[in-house]
């Protein structure tokens, strides 16, 4: 399944560029079908939190307690999780799995793979963050409208993240140049299977996400 298919299904869009650190309430300015979602706008909150502590609704050290809280959530098996969504190589390569970390995206064995992820897990924002988070806008709109109006009311916020196993399929007469760059990286072990003139490596989840979902905020609820 390719990833406008993928989107139009789950409601889910696969981030354009691996960002290890991406958590649950970051804000987000999306492009639409033709531009890439933009994770950084200046002048506005990297995280939802950031602005509550902006207006003094939360303490930064509160602000601090939210985000580890969300990045420290466990996975849950996605609903898709027996799907498999193709993956652009350059975004594959940077998805946390040390083995494809160091692939040249220029080299033809790499230019001529293909990449999927597998076996989906997610986590969302808990109902009760979802809580706080919706009287803490209800308390910005109400300190300071003209700020909100014109900055959060027009950003997503990421509620959903996922993560998946990265399978690439290549060529068999590019088999032994593979196997020598993943026994030359640590990480853990892939799972290798020959259909035909093909081969397939399976790599463990990383800890990077591949896909997000985003609400807008203007209509964001509990």
């Amino acid at each position: 399944m390719n990833a406008r298919d993928f989107y139009r299904k789950y409601d889910v869009e696969l981030i354009p560029a691996a960002l290890a650190d991406l958590t649950l309430g970051k804000c987000v300015w999306d492009g639409g079908w033709f531009d890439k979602p933009s994770f950084e706008r200046k002048g506005m909150p990297n995280y939802i939190f950031n602005a509550f502590v902006a207006e003094d609704l939360i303490s930064l050290d509160e602000c601090d307690e939210y985000l580890e809280r969300f990045r420290t959530l466990p996975r849950i098996e996605a609903a898709f999780s027996q799907e498999s969504v193709e993956l652009e190589t350059d975004d594959a390569i940077q998805l946390g799995i040390p083995q494809l970390a160091k692939l040249d995206a220029k080299l033809d064995m790499v230019k001529n793979a293909r990449f999927s992820v597998l076996e989906a897990t997610g986590k969302s924002i808990p109902n009760r963050d979802r809580i706080i988070i919706d009287r803490l806008l209800d308390q910005l709109k109400a300190k300071n409208w003209d700020k909100y109006r014109t900055g959060l009311r027009r950003a997503y916020m990421i509620t959903e993240l996922y993560y998946g196993a990265v399978e690439i399929t290549i060529d068999q007469k590019w088999e032994a140049a593979l196997d020598a760059n993943i026994a030359a990286t640590p990480g853990e072990q892939a799972v290798k299977l020959k259909v035909g003139k093909s081969v397939s490596y399976t790599f463990p989840s990383g800890n990077v996400p591949f896909g997000m979902r985003m609400e807008r905020i203007k209509f964001f609820n509990s």
